[in-house]
């Protein structure tokens, strides 16, 4: 019961619940402000990793989940309560005939891009997830010391703002799921040099 609390809580603080409101409050237009929100975001790991590394060595794993929860609860849930708008978005909606009727989407034609988004999406879940969770281990098992593990870990976030930086400059050239592709192949290739052991791990965290 523990893992599961901790687990939503962990689920309803990242960004998917933060993409999924802006998603609902400003539809097709959501994608800069997603980007926006990214790159401000993207300091949290070089942020939170050295205080997290510092938390447990005084006070403990739980010390520290329970530290970060009070963020959690002082801090940034009275933020959504208070800045967040109440309600759904009110949709622009043009007097129309009878006569002229939207026709419906052609699932048929869409079903390649569906599978590429859908494929996309599986794995850069289970990367994100591997990443964020263990590369202070992986990192520690290839014989490093915490601090040079987090040293390097708190590299993410600077390579995460430069990249997003390009996106927000080159977005309206392409389609957002070729970002999306992009994003998981170079990812992929920076994990699977870790694994392989290869001695460029600056590089692969890039």
């Amino acid at each position: 019961m523990a893992w599961l609390v901790i687990g939503l809580g962990m689920g309803a603080g990242l960004y998917d619940a933060a993409f999924g409101t802006l998603g609902r409050l400003d539809g097709h237009d959501a994608r800069s402000a997603i980007t926006t929100l990214t790159l401000f975001a993207g300091f949290a790991s070089t942020i939170c990793w050295p205080i997290s590394a510092f938390l447990l060595g005084e006070i403990g794993w739980r010390g520290t989940c329970l530290a970060y929860a009070a963020v959690q609860l002082c801090l940034a849930l009275p933020l959504y309560l208070v800045i967040l708008p109440r309600g759904l978005p009110q949709p622009l909606v043009k007097a129309a005939s009878s006569a002229a009727v939207t026709p419906a989407l052609q699932t048929g034609s869409n079903l390649p891009i569906m599978v590429v988004l859908a494929s996309t999406l599986t794995l850069a879940a289970v990367i994100s997830s591997t990443l964020s969770v263990h590369l202070l281990t992986i990192l520690q098992k290839g014989g490093m010391t915490l601090a040079a593990a987090v040293g390097l870990g708190a590299l993410v976030g600077p390579f995460q703002v430069a990249a997003r930086t390009i996106e927000m400059v080159i977005a309206r050239f392409h389609h957002p799921i070729w970002t999306k592709f992009a994003s998981v192949t170079f990812v992929a290739i920076g994990v699977s040099a870790l694994w392989l052991g290869m001695p460029i791990v600056p590089l692969a965290l890039a």
